[in-house]
């Protein structure tokens, strides 16, 4: 069983929230670059994907911290048996591939934007330098995107790159009830110390960081989603889906880009706070998209999709260049198709075979810690 639903809408739009990443990612590890219009699009909107991520993870632990009231040892136990098992099963699969991605995707002839050509390089050596065993050592514990680039470089996304978001995820976790807390009491109070935490951070004072993956720079993203969660408890559902919200919502996406996952966010909401019942068409149709059955399956995969995605990409891009031979178009057309099927496979296997069971475990756990107390 998977965890209670929170809000109708939140699963189906975290899926296509992975599938968006999925995309951006198969742009950039092909590096079909400027061959393909719309690329910087596609890689951008893999940014706002993420950043939406990170404020519906505030948004729904809130809901849990605030529905449940654990001890933070209980909170704690499901929290990491909810994301390690997964975690850890799709590191193991991104350190099988990661070699044949060194040997293949490092020197790509068609590559315009050598970035991602680049940073593999500086893992390989970071690797051969024999830093292998610290770095893994720092995954295996999800604290590796604490580690700014002067201690320990490449350590963001030595092994799995979308892993950088799960650290920050876990730093949250460690401390959100806490967060939640001042947020509920104090929440100007709360809220100046997140902002100055983060200007802070990003002046530099706690080392370079390529990604927001120190939980200072990207706080004020998880404080939307929990300022968001605690409004709703003081405004009742509406029965007309409020159409004015979601224009302003999709205003912002549209008219800022680097602005577009709190535009969507608005929309999301809008569409949260009507009652499921409103028969109107915008209700409707948002309803088809994010909030079908099909949507909700692919929303409990999402996490999955999310992580294993890297390692199916790799694995596909490097097959369609080191042994097939294909051509950019090609290997970017092979790596799309066979990604997405190998990704839809494993992470369907993962979420039923590791997720699911994780997650009982957690609740079994927390069962016997409340017992204990």
């Amino acid at each position: 069983m998977a965890e209670p639903r929170v809000y109708s809408g939140l699963e189906g739009s975290r899926g296509i929230l992975a599938w968006i990443v999925f995309l951006s990612h198969v742009v950039q590890q092909t590096s079909i670059g400027e061959r393909l219009p719309g690329s910087w699009s596609m890689m951008k909107s893999g940014d706002q994907a993420v950043s939406l991520f990170i404020i519906i993870s505030g948004f729904v632990i809130t809901h849990l911290v605030l529905s449940k009231a654990e001890p933070w040892p209980v909170y704690i136990v499901r929290r990491a048996c909810r994301i390690f098992p997964g975690w850890l099963a799709c590191l193991t699969i991104a350190l099988l591939v990661q070699p044949y991605e060194f040997q293949f995707l490092t020197d790509l002839p068609w590559h315009d934007n050598p970035h991602p050509t680049n940073q593999l390089l500086l893992q390989a050596q970071e690797l051969a330098a024999g830093r292998g065993p610290i770095h893994l050592a720092l995954h295996l514990t999800l604290l590796h995107g604490m580690v700014p680039e002067q201690i320990l470089d490449q350590s963001t996304f030595i092994f799995l790159p979308p892993g950088w978001s799960l650290s920050l995820e876990w730093q949250f976790y460690l401390i959100a009830p806490l967060l939640i807390a001042g947020c509920l009491r104090k929440p100007l109070v709360t809220f100046a110390i997140c902002a100055a935490g983060m200007l802070i951070g990003r002046a530099g004072a706690f080392g370079t960081f390529p990604l927001p993956a120190f939980l200072p720079l990207a706080i004020l993203t998880f404080w939307i989603g929990i300022m968001t969660r605690i409004a709703f408890e003081r405004f009742d559902q509406v029965k007309t889906f409020p159409v004015p919200l979601a224009l302003i919502g999709l205003a912002i996406a549209v008219s800022h880009f680097d602005w577009a996952f709190l535009g969507l966010w608005i929309a999301i909401c809008a569409y949260m706070k009507t009652t499921p019942d409103a028969k109107d068409a915008w209700h409707v149709a948002l309803s088809r998209l994010i909030d079908t059955p099909f949507m909700r399956a692919v929303g409990d995969r999402s996490y999955s999709v999310y992580l294993v995605h890297w390692p199916c990409v790799a694995a596909s891009a490097s097959l369609a260049v080191g042994v097939l031979h294909l051509g950019p178009w090609a290997t970017f057309g092979f790596t799309l198709l066979a990604g997405f099927i190998a990704t839809a496979v494993l992470s369907d296997l993962i979420y039923r075979t590791i997720e699911r069971p994780g997650i009982r475990l957690g609740r079994l756990l927390a069962q016997r810690l409340r017992v204990a107390a």
